[in-house]
Order: C-alpha cells, then structure tokens, then sequence
C-alpha cells in the first residue's frame, strides 16, 4: 500500500520538508507574490495538518493560549488565502494586497518591503514580516 503525503507525516516532516524550504525560497525572492502566496497557504494549513481543525480564534487560543498574538497572524493569512482561491471579486476579505518597490530585509531592513498587506484599520504588513512570524511561531511548537 502507498504512503499518504508522499512520507510526509509528521508535523515536523511537514515543517523541515515543506514549510522551511518554501520560506527560505521567498526570502531569496521575497518580491514575488506567487512564493508569498504559496508559503503563506503552506503555514496556513499546518494549522489544519496539525489540529485535525479548521482554524478559529476560540480553536488557537484554546490550543496555544502562551501564543494569543498569532491568532490575529492566522486571521491575516486565512483573508489572503481566501482572497486568493475565491479572487478579488468573490471574496469577502477585508485584507488587501499590495506591491510596491522595496528591498528584501536579507539586504537591510532600513527600506520598504516590497510585498505589502493593509490590515482592516489601515495599518500596513509586509508579507517577510507576517511569514517571520508565522514560520516563527511553528518552529515554537516544534
């Protein structure tokens, strides 16, 4: 009989295997929205993966109650990937996306971000940051 996830199948295999080689890829082109997209999708679901859940605030904090910060991280990712799979005109994500020219911090961290994300109340993300922090917080728990 086969393996399921081709030998995929632990939360650390899914980690070492998928999540920290697509993370190390953005960062080498942290411009490019398709690496963003598909990294944060990735983290996104390691939080299924892991929990056999669905994500929600109440779920995380139950769960990670040491990490209540991340849960508004997960709420983030959750409106760029659902933005992304329904597109802009189907989706009902407040969270928007922008590009703009920036400079990766792996080269200084004195400019702006090349891939940014405006939050419901106007303040600005950028994408290496929110993946610093979510790629960060499953190392934790590794």
């Amino acid at each position: 009989m086969g393996e399921k996830s081709f030998g995929t199948q632990e939360v650390d295999d899914f980690l070492e295997e998928i999540l920290l080689p697509l993370y190390r890829s953005f960062l080498v082109r942290s411009a490019s929205p398709r690496r963003a997209v598909i990294c944060l999708t990735i983290a996104y679901q390691l939080y299924e993966w892991t929990n056999q859940a669905r994500f929600s605030e109440e779920d995380f904090a139950r769960r990670y109650p040491n990490e209540a910060s991340v849960a508004c991280l997960f709420v983030i990712i959750r409106s760029i990937v659902n933005g992304t799979r329904r597109f802009r005109k189907h989706s009902k994500a407040t969270t928007t996306t922008r590009t703009q020219p920036g400079v990766s911090s792996r080269i200084s961290s004195s400019f702006a971000k090349p891939l940014v994300i405006t939050l419901d109340d106007g303040s600005e993300l950028s994408a290496e940051d929110l993946l610093a922090e979510i790629v960060g917080f499953w190392k934790r728990q590794m």
